[in-house]
């Protein structure tokens, strides 16, 4: 059985794949989805998920593999949720590969929260709900897959604070990730905002 870890290069699907690589011993694949728009998120994103794979593969266990996908959100008018433009790609991978069976994503329980009190769409459940239906499409036009593999997908830290995982994470570790939503950037490079959401739940780290 091969998971299949999606990684934004934040702390929450850092967390997910520390665990998952530490008390397991299934063949994991990484998946990052570099999602290009204006706010050029995706550059510390993507440097970050780069380095935290190295640093598992050095210090925990190998994967088995790490993919990047380029998806072009910059011509939208109005970005939907990210999981919109994952769930595509995460669908792909998993019908390309017969032995992946399972979806490994991180989801901090101060940012359930903070979706709940905003009112915002259920970015677990839109990327769940959109997996489906891309899954079942996708095994009915493959007869390479008629089978039609259960697939579970697992949020992992759904009860867990952001706190908590940089107290129980390595620190190196925890210093890779980057979770701001709207870096600010001067002439070395990008740095945290500090106001956003995320940071304010980092702390400000």
């Amino acid at each position: 059985m091969t998971v299949l870890a999606l990684l934004s290069g934040g702390l929450d699907s850092t967390w997910a794949l520390w665990k998952q690589l530490s008390e397991t011993h299934y063949p994991v694949t990484v998946l990052h989805v570099t999602l290009m728009d204006d706010r050029k998120r995706y550059i510390p994103e993507r440097i970050a998920s780069r380095q935290i794979v190295q640093w598992l593969e050095e210090n925990v266990r190998p994967l088995k593999q790490y993919k990047e996908v380029v998806v072009d959100c910059s011509d939208l008018s109005s970005p939907l949720l990210d999981s919109a433009y994952v769930a595509p790609v995460a669908a792909s991978m998993m019908l390309d590969d017969k032995t992946a069976s399972t979806i490994l994503m991180g989801s901090a329980l101060d940012e359930e929260e903070h979706f709940i009190e905003q009112s915002i769409n259920d970015g677990d459940r839109l990327f769940d709900e959109l997996f489906k239906v891309l899954w079942r499409q996708g095994c009915g036009t493959c007869p390479s897959n008629v089978e039609l593999r259960k697939i579970k997908i697992i949020h992992y830290a759904v009860d867990t604070y952001k706190a908590e995982m940089m107290r129980v994470m390595p620190q190196p570790l925890v210093d890779l990730t980057w979770s701001c939503r709207t870096p600010v950037w001067n002439r070395e490079g990008p740095q945290i905002c500090g106001v956003c959401f995320v940071c304010k739940y980092r702390g400000g780290k």
